[in-house]
């Protein structure tokens, strides 16, 4: 494994696996920043902070770290759809 996970992906993945890859998880947090729930932000900000962790330690590829990115990544998606059906009337 490189320290830097970013390079090491695009050398196994090619640009588009890296820009996959991020994209897959940085918009997610950014829409559950965006719901201004704490538990959103929450979820979001240690997301972000795990990801630009990535930059030195290639902690998406390892045990347990590679759950907890998958994890968090889920919560921010899932915070995406409960402020969506927040969101529209009738809905209780």
């Amino acid at each position: 494994f490189a320290h830097n996970f970013y390079l090491w992906t695009w050398a196994k993945c090619g640009i588009v696996g890296v820009l996959a890859f991020v994209a897959a998880l940085v918009v997610p947090a950014l829409a559950a920043i965006r719901s201004h729930s704490s538990t959103g932000v929450g979820a979001a900000a240690a997301l972000l902070g795990l990801l630009a962790a990535s930059f030195v330690a290639p902690m998406p590829a390892g045990y347990p770290t590679s759950l907890l990115v998958g994890l968090l990544g889920g919560a921010c998606a899932g915070m995406i759809t409960l402020s969506t059906t927040r969101a529209r009337p009738g809905m209780e």
